[in-house]
Protein backbone atom coordinates (compact mmCIF):
# COMPACT_ATOMS: atom_id res chain seq x y z
CA UNK A 1 0.00 0.00 0.00
CA UNK A 2 1.31 3.33 -0.86
CA UNK A 3 1.97 6.16 2.15
CA UNK A 4 -0.04 9.61 1.08
CA UNK A 5 1.59 12.16 1.84
CA UNK A 6 -0.12 15.95 2.81
CA UNK A 7 0.80 18.76 1.28
CA UNK A 8 3.43 21.25 2.62
CA UNK A 9 2.32 24.40 3.80
CA UNK A 10 2.19 27.60 2.02
CA UNK A 11 5.24 29.11 4.29
CA UNK A 12 7.53 25.66 4.05
CA UNK A 13 10.02 26.98 2.50
CA UNK A 14 10.08 30.78 3.85
CA UNK A 15 10.33 28.78 7.48
CA UNK A 16 13.28 27.08 6.41
CA UNK A 17 14.76 29.55 5.20
CA UNK A 18 14.54 32.06 8.20
CA UNK A 19 16.64 28.88 10.20
CA UNK A 20 18.80 28.68 7.69
CA UNK A 21 19.22 32.65 7.81
CA UNK A 22 19.93 32.41 11.03
CA UNK A 23 23.26 29.82 11.40
CA UNK A 24 20.84 26.33 11.55
CA UNK A 25 21.33 23.32 9.93
CA UNK A 26 17.94 21.94 8.00
CA UNK A 27 16.93 18.99 7.32
CA UNK A 28 13.38 18.70 5.72
CA UNK A 29 11.53 15.64 6.34
CA UNK A 30 8.21 16.86 4.83
CA UNK A 31 7.75 14.31 2.85
CA UNK A 32 8.75 11.10 5.26
CA UNK A 33 4.95 11.04 6.11
CA UNK A 34 3.46 9.35 9.43
CA UNK A 35 3.24 12.41 11.45
CA UNK A 36 6.94 12.80 11.39
CA UNK A 37 7.83 17.17 11.72
CA UNK A 38 8.37 18.64 8.44
CA UNK A 39 12.04 19.92 9.87
CA UNK A 40 14.66 18.82 12.16
CA UNK A 41 16.55 21.87 12.71
CA UNK A 42 20.30 21.92 14.66
CA UNK A 43 21.89 25.23 16.16
CA UNK A 44 24.53 25.22 18.96
CA UNK A 45 24.61 21.49 19.00
CA UNK A 46 20.93 21.33 19.73
CA UNK A 47 19.03 19.51 17.38
CA UNK A 48 14.72 20.18 17.24
CA UNK A 49 12.23 18.80 15.26
CA UNK A 50 9.98 21.35 13.88
CA UNK A 51 6.53 21.00 12.49
CA UNK A 52 5.35 24.06 10.03
CA UNK A 53 2.37 25.73 10.12
CA UNK A 54 0.62 28.46 9.02
CA UNK A 55 -0.59 31.03 10.99
CA UNK A 56 -4.00 29.37 10.81
CA UNK A 57 -3.28 25.68 10.06
CA UNK A 58 -3.74 23.14 12.64
CA UNK A 59 -1.96 19.69 13.51
CA UNK A 60 -3.26 16.79 11.67
CA UNK A 61 -4.15 13.74 13.71
CA UNK A 62 -0.94 11.90 12.63
CA UNK A 63 1.00 15.43 13.87
CA UNK A 64 -0.60 15.21 17.02
CA UNK A 65 0.07 11.26 17.40
CA UNK A 66 3.56 11.62 17.01
CA UNK A 67 4.49 14.85 19.32
CA UNK A 68 2.69 13.05 22.20
CA UNK A 69 4.72 9.68 21.51
CA UNK A 70 8.02 11.14 20.61
CA UNK A 71 10.96 11.06 23.72
CA UNK A 72 13.57 13.33 22.08
CA UNK A 73 13.43 17.23 22.12
CA UNK A 74 10.08 18.99 22.10
CA UNK A 75 8.70 19.58 18.92
CA UNK A 76 8.41 22.64 18.05
CA UNK A 77 5.62 24.45 15.85
CA UNK A 78 7.04 27.36 14.23
CA UNK A 79 4.29 29.64 11.96
CA UNK A 80 6.15 33.00 11.78
CA UNK A 81 9.41 34.81 11.50
CA UNK A 82 8.65 35.86 15.48
CA UNK A 83 8.34 32.07 16.09
CA UNK A 84 11.65 30.96 14.26
CA UNK A 85 13.60 33.45 16.11
CA UNK A 86 12.08 32.41 19.71
CA UNK A 87 12.90 29.24 19.00
CA UNK A 88 17.20 29.95 18.36
CA UNK A 89 16.85 32.10 21.21
CA UNK A 90 15.81 29.08 22.68
CA UNK A 91 18.32 26.42 21.57
CA UNK A 92 21.69 28.81 22.30
CA UNK A 93 20.10 29.51 25.47
CA UNK A 94 19.67 25.89 26.18
CA UNK A 95 23.34 25.09 24.85
CA UNK A 96 24.82 27.60 26.77
CA UNK A 97 22.88 25.91 29.85
CA UNK A 98 24.25 22.69 28.63
CA UNK A 99 28.16 23.80 28.78
CA UNK A 100 27.83 25.45 31.78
Amino acid sequence: MKQRYGKPDANHGEVKGWYEQLGCSVADTKDAGLGVPDLFVGCAGITDPVEVKTEDGSLEPSQETFIAAWRGSRVWVSRTHDDVIAHVHDMRRRARRSAA
